[in-house]
């Protein structure tokens, strides 16, 4: 499990990879600090799948990209990329099954099973950014609405 995570750390830190999130890496604090982090160290986009339960936006929290909902047109956004690494959740797949059309994707997705997405974020950015403490949360907004 270790070098498979390390495989995906070194994936993220040689550009131009896609970051698709899932699980409570959409809704969680640490997690937003873990995934900003990674995004500003390897330039990764974020992505989310186009049908996931709960996504927290808006503020400083960071800014996703949605997966195409047609299979061409998904498969067409992550061929732009030179690696996709998933955290939280499994590679995107077509919605339906089409006669003579695509079901997968992406092609050699890695992907990070993990129990603990905001442990496994933390973990991928102190590898891609060596040195660096676990992400920080920041401080609640306080005062008058």
């Amino acid at each position: 499990y270790v070098d498979h995570a390390k495989a995906c750390a070194a994936a993220l830190s040689r550009g131009g990879a896609a970051l698709v999130i899932g699980g409570s890496g959409l809704f969680d604090e640490e997690a937003f600090a873990a995934l900003q982090q990674l995004e500003a160290a390897t330039g990764c986009a974020l992505v989310v799948q186009n049908n996931f339960s709960r996504c927290d936006r808006g503020g400083t929290r960071p800014r996703f990209r949605r997966v195409p909902y047609f299979p061409a047109a998904a498969k067409a956004f992550f061929a732009s990329y030179k690696a996709v690494v998933c955290v939280g959740c499994k590679p995107p797949v077509a919605m339906f099954g089409y006669e003579d059309n695509i079901s997968r994707v992406v092609d050699n997705a890695l992907e990070l099973d993990a129990m603990d997405v905001v442990g496994a974020l933390n973990y991928l950015a102190k590898h891609v950014v060596p040195g660096a403490p676990a992400a920080q949360v920041p401080p609640m907004a306080r005062g008058d609405m």
